[in-house]
């Protein structure tokens, strides 16, 4: 439901929930009642391109009975996360998310918006990914009945893209066997239409098959699934793909082999595993790939070394993606870092390295810092990117940090950006953040999605406010 409202009514609307969040109010629980709400404010003084204030702000409501739950979010905005640039010319007011839930041992049910993600993401995944400010949800109807010796679950809805410019129909399925010990055979599909979208890819049937075994010789555990993309109305050829895994874990030593090939296999709605590090790309209409990652750790304190060696093809060419390091947790009770190092070398060589050092100076304070380098050239053209973070954070609520950033190409005429700001924690429940300065933004990469961080200048803050 999208409404336009007066902007003097919605500049109240704001004030009012500013003044609340401000107040001692809480939830409450009565009985098997739990009531709470959440109200978060972001706002842009965006001066990038323009002096432009941006609000985007959210109140949800939270509530819980015995075996039932319920969420409403209201949501005013005049610009969208994905497009941070762009101001909205009519404010908006919405219902954003509804849902009601109902679980119990054997039946669970979602009705309203809601995240799927269907095996390893093969078929169907729909979440939210904060990293990339993705947020699709269906809005429509999961169902799941769980036995002793199946899972069945049936789900359907409509998509709507992120800044509401694109709108899919969807239905989907699952059933998973409970085989003796601790084997599983499932199978899954999901069946996507266009409403209204850009790619016009028409009715597409996506559908696979999977085996899973848990601990078996004690220290093994294994994933295996093979799929296929049917286009049913338009003349594109059809995809397939097999994703599979294999773990040890014994002791002190953890190993995962992995392996992919992708074909055509991009049906809008699908993520497969990616088979490298989380924060790379990849193709999934044309790739193959391999990749060993060992670690060795030691406890007490725990200190864990990783070396990790793939093998990729993306259309025509190859290479390779070794990186190592070391991560450590609470060394002497003072330190905790994880230093990386890498080269992906596929098209031409990326050089990475990232680095994040936390020392405890007291009870009371810590200090991190971060670093990050990314650097390539590409015949004459020549990338050198390179992050660097200071945090001081206080027990008490009180956090300071700067950033600086550095690109070697000019974004927005600048080669240097500098940002700085503090977050205030006045109790458990509440949150302010202020910033101020440039970003440079980028390519931003999740689970696979990558998403282009336009650059920023001006101001940033942020309320959150729990009523518990």
């Amino acid at each position: 439901m999208n409404l336009q409202i007066n902007k003097n009514i919605l500049f109240l609307l704001i004030i009012f929930l500013l003044f609340i969040g401000s107040l001692d109010l809480n939830g409450f629980q009565a009985g098997e009642l739990n009531f709470f709400i959440n109200n978060k404010l972001l706002y842009n003084l965006n001066n990038t391109y323009e002096n432009t204030g941006q609000f985007y702000e959210t109140l949800s409501i939270f509530a819980n009975i015995k075996k039932w739950s319920f969420n409403l979010t209201l949501r005013t905005n005049n610009y969208y996360k994905r497009a941070p640039n762009t101001t909205i010319s009519d404010t908006n007011f919405d219902i954003f998310r509804k849902t009601i839930r109902y679980n119990s041992k054997k039946l669970k049910v979602i009705v309203g918006d809601l995240y799927s993600v269907l095996g390893h993401g093969l078929v169907l995944s729909v979440q939210k990914n904060d990293e990339i400010f993705r947020e699709r949800t269906i809005l429509g109807a999961d169902i799941r009945y769980l036995s002793n010796r199946f899972d069945l679950r049936i789900l359907g809805g409509e998509i709507n893209d992120d800044t509401f410019d694109q709108k899919w129909r969807v239905a989907g399925g699952e059933l998973d066997l409970k085989l003796s010990g601790n084997s599983r055979l499932g199978g899954r599909f999901s069946y996507i239409i266009d409403e209204d979208t850009l790619r016009l890819l028409g009715d597409r049937l996506t559908y696979s098959f999977n085996i899973k075994t848990n601990k078996f010789f004690s220290h093994f555990s294994y994933y295996a699934e093979i799929a296929f993309l049917d286009f049913v109305e338009n003349s594109m050829k059809n995809g397939h793909a097999i994703y599979s895994n294999l773990t040890f874990n014994k002791s002190h030593i953890t190993m995962l082999i992995e392996y992919k090939k992708y074909s055509n296999f991009d049906n809008e709605m699908n993520n497969p595993p990616i088979a490298d590090k989380e924060d790379e790309t990849s193709s999934i209409n044309d790739t193959e790939g391999v990749r060993i990652l060992f670690q060795y750790t030691v406890f007490d304190p725990e200190i864990s070394f990783f070396f990790n060696i793939g093998k990729y093809r993306e259309y025509e060419d190859n290479g390779f993606h070794i990186y190592g390091g070391v991560s450590a947790i609470d060394v002497g009770e003072k330190f905790s870092f994880n230093l990386t190092y890498g080269i992906r070398n596929i098209i031409f060589p990326i050089k990475k390295s990232d680095l994040d050092l936390t020392w405890q100076l007291s009870d009371l304070l810590s200090f991190t810092i971060s670093s990050r380098d990314k650097r390539y050239r590409d015949n004459n053209f020549k990338f050198n990117e390179q992050d660097y973070s200071f945090q001081v954070a206080h027990a008490k609520g009180i956090t300071l940090f700067l950033s600086y950033q550095y690109s070697y190409n000019k974004i927005i005429g600048l080669n240097n950006f500098f940002n700085g700001g503090l977050v205030l924690n006045f109790t458990n429940d509440m949150e302010i953040r202020i910033s101020g300065g440039t970003i440079r933004g980028g390519q931003v990469c999740s689970g696979g999605q990558c998403y282009v961080l336009p650059p920023f200048k001006g101001i940033k803050f942020s309320l959150l406010k729990t009523f518990r």
